[in-house]
């Protein structure tokens, strides 16, 4: 199982705040024995300026120090989706993603992975996250119910 993180809207409000029940999300996704990975435009290769930009938010340095110790950075060019590993199961937490991306999660049937976050209508969406997300080790069993469950919007 993975999990792909976007930052701005996801981890961090669109005011340039930490969201709310972040700490608890990363720890969470990193308790879910998943592997993570960036999928967000502050890492590309290397990891050194989304960890800027997170310390820059105000966010809680330990969980700062999860993400730097837990999640892995991606390499992809024009599309978030050219890094997914379509062979796995995954969530990919993400705000707004591009048409083209849409349809490559459609052609790989993998549009329930995609969950949508939107904390200006549903600033506690974090919380509702965690609270649906299936115990650790179960997601390749839960997958499909959980994709949906996390799904707003």
């Amino acid at each position: 199982m993975n999990i792909y993180l976007d930052i701005d809207g996801v981890l961090i409000t669109r005011q340039g705040e930490p969201a709310q029940f972040v700490d608890q999300f990363v720890k969470a996704c990193v308790d879910s024995g998943a592997d993570l990975y960036w999928l967000t435009t502050w890492c590309r290769i290397s990891d050194e300026v989304a960890l800027r930009h997170l310390r820059a938010s105000g966010m809680n340095p330990a969980t700062i120090e999860l993400l730097a110790k837990h999640c892995k950075p991606t390499n992809w060019d024009a599309s978030k989706t050219d890094a997914i590993d379509f062979t796995k199961p995954f969530f990919w937490f993400d705000d707004v993603i591009f048409e083209e991306e849409f349809k490559t999660l459609e052609a790989h049937q993998a549009i329930p992975g995609w969950i949508k976050i939107d904390l200006g209508s549903f600033p506690h969406q974090l919380k509702d996250c965690i609270e649906n997300a299936p115990p650790p080790g179960q997601f390749r069993a839960m997958e499909n119910r959980c994709g949906f469950a996390f799904h707003f919007g």
